[in-house]
């Protein structure tokens, strides 16, 4: 959000909504379809969940859809709330707000780690 709060803090409420409604329909009904997947994988394959890539898979998986419904959403909901007021009250984003659009920035960063880590042990298999 950091463009937005910046360049255009009129557009915020917007991103999040926006945001919000990718979680809602296109992340969450893809990380259903890539946890149904691997059990699928699991049962019809010659995989073993003792592996680390496929453990790794699907603890990340699930610690992915924790953040996006426990950490993600919530946050969404504040930032427009808090954008919103601040915006109706002269335009200017307060430092509650920043301070949640960085929580955001903070947890985009891990989920990006979450993933990309994965990748590697599915890559690479150890």
């Amino acid at each position: 959000m950091g463009y937005a709060d910046a360049k255009a803090p009129a557009s915020v409420p917007s991103v999040y909504r926006t945001a919000q409604l990718c979680d809602r329909f296109l992340v969450t009904p893809m990380m259903i379809v890539l946890l149904l997947a691997g059990i699928y994988m699991l049962a019809e394959g010659d995989i073993s969940v003792g592996e680390s890539w496929v453990s790794v898979g699907f603890v990340a998986i699930i610690v992915l859809f924790g953040m996006v419904h426990g950490f993600f959403g919530p946050r969404y909901r504040k930032g427009i709330d808090l954008a919103e007021r601040d915006l109706a009250a002269g335009g200017e984003l307060s430092e509650e707000y920043r301070a949640v659009s960085r929580q955001m920035q903070i947890g985009g960063n891990i989920a990006g780690l979450i993933v990309a880590v994965t990748i590697f042990f599915m890559v690479v298999k150890p």
